[in-house]
């Protein structure tokens, strides 16, 4: 099973630091939300015409999340390994374009490339966690189409 957790807002990395902008959430935050669209929204109207469902403010455990949404992608886990191993692939290309910065000195190169692998477990979890987003959406989609 695959870990969802909060991370923070998104990093910038160079050859100066690391930095976080604002206003750049971690769709974790908006998860919980769009879960509770979903469910709130896929509801048999045919037999109640009439249906209410309250918003809770409570955060859905882990398992929870993952019970619902595979009741609507059964290859979700399957989908977030192949999303993952790109994101890998593309802090790997990352990497290999700063090597290539004839611009910067070879202490530069470093620093950058060492703030990246600091980072790596961070940015990876938030492409989790927008990945889980991202098939949430599609699925508030094709319940509306």
């Amino acid at each position: 099973m695959f870990k969802i957790k909060y991370v923070g807002p998104r990093p910038t990395i160079n050859q100066h630091g690391i930095f976080y902008k604002n206003g750049k959430e971690d769709k974790y935050l908006y998860l919980m939300d769009a879960i509770e669209i979903l469910i709130s929204i896929d509801h048999d109207y045919s037999n109640i015409k009439s249906y209410s469902y309250i918003l809770d403010d409570e955060k859905l455990s882990e398992k929870k999340i993952h019970t619902i949404l595979q009741k609507y992608d059964t290859e979700l886990e399957k989908h977030v390994i192949a999303e993952e191993e790109n994101y890998e692939t593309k802090i790997q290309n990352e990497i290999q374009a700063i090597k290539d910065i004839e611009a910067l000195t070879q202490i530069e190169k470093e620093v950058w490339i060492e703030n990246i692998k600091i980072m790596k477990k961070y940015r990876i979890q938030r492409a989790k966690n927008k990945i889980y987003y991202m098939h949430c959406i599609e699925d508030i989609k094709k319940i509306i189409r």
